[in-house]
């Protein structure tokens, strides 16, 4: 189970650094593609959705209570939460490969500073999209 999950949470987390990305062109797109997404990753687990909730809940702890959150903080938080050996090669090359495209979208459009406060609103309103579609599933 927990082999499976973390390639399932870095997923989620991928398509909501790629959707905070995307956020100013179309949201309700965005919102469609992540909740969609989750719920596909999920697969109708409760253990997977109650665990996915949980660490919605510390993410958003963390953005809206310190100030100096980063592009390379948040990429470097998403390696950290994957057991790597744990995954297969191929596991291991395409979630590093997701993770690595993400970075570099949002380094394109957010830079390599700190996320202002509308940018730490915006992950903050993914990661409830995220919470949302997860808590759907009983």
């Amino acid at each position: 189970m927990r082999t499976i999950l973390q390639p399932l949470l870095a997923a989620c987390l991928c398509l909501s650094l790629i959707a905070c990305a995307a956020l100013a062109e179309r949201e309700s797109s965005a919102k469609l593609a992540v909740q969609f997404a989750t719920l596909k990753v999920l697969s109708n687990q409760p253990e997977r959705a109650e665990r996915v909730r949980e660490l919605v809940a510390e993410g958003k702890e963390y953005i809206e209570s310190d100030t100096s959150v980063t592009v390379a903080f948040l990429a470097d938080q998403a390696r950290a939460r994957i057991n790597w050996g744990s995954l297969d090669l191929a596991d291991q090359l395409l979630i590093g490969a997701v993770l690595d495209e993400a970075e570099a979208e949002l380094r394109k459009r957010i830079g390599e500073g700190l996320l202002s406060e509308d940018q730490r609103l915006q992950l903050a309103m993914v990661l409830d999209w995220i919470d949302t579609a997860a808590l759907m599933i009983r």
